[in-house]
Formats: structure tokens, sequence, C-alpha cells
């Protein structure tokens, strides 16, 4: 299966050196959405690169990538390096050319693939009418008849592998007890075309790296009633992610009545270097939280209609990038805080639409011991936070450059948070 380009988007090309990698140019192009777009077609709207791609010496060593964003990536063209974990932005296609010397005359060809989870190949699968056969099972298990449960694909899956979800509902809670490696992450994801929901607590532990979650819905367990007149007992968060390298793309994700994606445990360890990346992430009570976690990227995501926080940056949480985000409609927007003891720091909320907290502000901090340093909310726009956009004084965080004004949502009662033409806040939130 292969992803369609008939939405248009941008190619992204860089000339490196064959020796040292180093970018000797880059260019990104875009091109218009067309319905007779093909991928043979892309090379005719690099033809007329104006200016040229450099002269180079004549047996200069180099090579060529090229990255298909398709739709934009929305953060033009950023280099993509296929054997690292946490890209900026992921294309639909890439290639890269083997490392060439450079003559007269001379063409250097470049080979697509396609890189989204609808195009890798499904290692295994798991679908509502499979089977799980005895522990151990077979070689072929997974692979010419589907697992019946989603821990059980979970469990059989070796560094490099995808397993795929078929349609259907899996009651179940899952835990990852192995992790994959920087050029070699586990996936799970949804088979494609495929749209199955995860029920349950879905969990990431601080001994399980380099984990990707992709294209699933992820709904937490129902909520347990107590005994009679008490109550009910506590719900877990989900999912948990406390290993490092983890990325979560593409994923819808909700529970009711407790916390989504919590990054980190004071007990279980530190979540480092997560990336949430395209994200739904609703009716939960807090959307995103920071618990004991460095280093994430939550970006291009909807974080709504969540009863707290739509991003809790509490109470450890630590070099944070918030970029091009809708965070709508939750109790308040993003909080920056302590709980006393250990402090958020350096976490950096920008270029986001913030808006329409229903019981507190859009951006507020919340630090009954030291305050955090480095923290700041800047280039976003704001809007009718119940108590305001910002709470003042700013004590922990530093707020500068922000637009307030009326996002225009292209239709926010149906979650349709695009932004409408003539938007003051243009630019800002998903842009893919």
């Amino acid at each position: 299966m292969r992803t369609s380009v008939v939405c248009g988007g941008e190619i992204g090309v860089v000339v490196a050196d064959g020796t040292t990698n180093e970018v000797l140019d880059a260019r990104c192009v875009p091109f218009d959405a067309d319905a007779a777009m093909t991928l043979e077609k892309l090379p005719a709207v690099l033809a007329d690169l104006a200016p040229p791609l450099p002269t180079l010496a004549p047996g200069r060593s180099i090579s060529v990538e090229v990255a298909v964003y398709s739709p934009v990536s929305g953060k033009g063209c950023p280099r993509f390096l296929p054997d690292a974990f946490g890209n900026p932005a992921t294309p639909s296609y890439f290639g890269k050319s083997a490392v060439t010397s450079v003559g007269a005359g001379s063409s250097i060809g470049v080979t697509l693939q396609c890189l989204p989870t609808s195009c890798l190949p499904c290692t295994k699968s798991a679908s509502p009418a499979g089977t799980d056969p005895p522990d151990g099972g077979t070689a072929d298990a997974g692979v010419t008849t589907p697992f019946k449960t989603a821990a059980r694909l979970v469990a059989s899956l070796a560094p490099g592998q995808t397993g795929c979800l078929a349609d259907g509902e899996y009651d179940e809670n899952v835990t990852f007890a192995k992790g994959g490696s920087n050029a070699q992450p586990i996936t799970l994801a949804a088979a494609p075309g495929a749209h199955p929901v995860l029920k349950g607590v879905l969990t990431i532990p601080d001994t399980t790296d380099y984990i990707a979650i992709a294209n699933l819905a992820l709904v937490g367990p129902d909520t347990v009633a107590g005994p009679a007149g008490a109550p009910a007992p506590a719900k877990s968060p989900t999912p948990l992610v406390r290993g490092d390298h983890v990325a979560l793309r593409g994923d819808d994700i909700t529970n009711a009545n407790a916390d989504c994606v919590v990054l980190g445990d004071p007990k279980f360890g530190t979540a480092k270097l997560t990336v949430i990346d395209g994200a739904r992430i609703h009716g939960c009570r807090a959307g995103v939280v920071g618990r004991l976690a460095e280093a994430a990227l939550v970006t291009s995501s909807f974080i709504y209609d969540n009863a707290g926080d739509g991003v809790s940056l509490t109470p450890n949480a630590s070099g944070f990038i918030v970029e091009h985000d809708v965070i709508d409609g939750n109790g308040s927007g993003v909080l920056f805080g302590s709980d006393g003891q250990v402090v958020s720091i350096n976490d950096v909320v920008r270029t986001s639409v913030i808006s329409n907290s229903t019981t507190g502000f859009d951006v507020y901090a919340s630090f009954p011991g030291p305050l955090g340093t480095g923290n700041s909310a800047s280039g976003n726009c704001l809007w009718m936070g119940a108590k305001g956009e910002v709470a003042t004084p700013s004590k922990g965080f530093s707020a500068k450059n922000n637009t307030v004004a009326d996002p225009m949502f292209v239709d926010r009662a149906a979650k349709n948070f695009a932004l409408a033409t003539g938007s003051p806040c243009a630019g800002l939130g998903p842009l893919r």
C-alpha cells in the first residue's frame, strides 16, 4: 500500500557531503493538491528549481536525499534521518542516493520508499477473530494466522518489527516487556485502513525503550464501582510512558475520569525524549502530564475537552517543547508547576492555540516552593480563558509575544480546529 500525494505537499531535497554528511544545500519545494498527481509525476515538480542546486567541483563526493511530505509537515521540510528516533517530522516517502563522485553531466538517481505506518509491512498481526496459541506457539504465530489479543502480539515482537491490529475492540491491558533500538524500534499500529480500539491500560516501563504507538484509538478502562456508599477505586491513567524514546503518533486517546498520557513516575522511572505527534487527546482528567520526564516534544496535536489541564507540566517536567498544538476547551490550558519539592524547568510552549479554558486560565503556574526557571509561553494565540488568558503575576514562567484573539476555528462544535481564512492566529496550531 502506498500513500496518496493528491493532497499536495512539499518535497525536501538535501545535498550532503559524501564523507562528512554535512548539508551543502537544502530546498523545500511545494506542490499543489491535484487529483491526478502520482509519485511518478513528482520529479517534474523539481525540474525548475530556482536557483539550481549548487555547482560542485568535479570529483566532489556527495549524496542526495529526497523527502516527500504529503500533506505538508508544517515545519519546512526538516531533514529526515532514518536512523534517528524522534525526527521533527516524518515524510510520506524518503530516499537517499548512494554516495557519488560528481562528474560533468552526471545524474544521481534516488529511489523513494514509503515510510508511514500505512506503508510499513505488518510483521505480525492480531484480530478479535484470531487465536492465541499456547505459550511459545509456533514460528508463524501472528504471521499466517493473527493473534487474538494485542498483549500476545506485543509479546511476540522483536526489534524492528511492526505489530498491526485489525478492526475491532481489544479489551485488555497491554505492557511492553521488551524494547527496540535506535535503528529498530518496536511498533504497535493500526493495520492499513483499520480503526482498532485498545481499551485498557497501556504501559511502557522504564526498562523498555524505542517503542512507537501509531494510529490507534487508546481508550481507558471502564470505571469500576466501589462498595455501596463508597467512592469508586482510583482509575489508572493511560497510556503510562516510563521508557525512553517513545513515540505516540496519530493516536486518538481518551480516558474518562482519569488522566491520559502520563510521562514518568517517581516510583517507576523517568521518561526521556517522548514524542507525541499528530494525536487527539480528549475526555480525560488531564490530557498530558509531565510527572517525571525530560525533553519531550508535544506537536501537531489536538488536546481538548479535558476536565483538568490540557497540558500539565508538573511536578517534574524539564525541557519540554509544546508547539503547533490546539489546546482548547480544557478546564485550564497549560500548567507550569511543582509539588514544592521538585520543580519543572526549561519548558517551552509556543506557536500553539490555547483557548476557551472552562474553569481556569489558558496559561498559569503553581509553584508552592521554589519557582521554576526557563519556562516560557511565547508566540501563542490565547483566547477566552474563564479566569483570563495568562495568570498574573506570572511566577515561574514568562509570557511574551502572545496574540489574544478569537482563533476562528472552522467548526469548533464538530471538533474541526482548522483556522478559517482571515484568522488572526494563522500559522499557529497544527499546520498539517
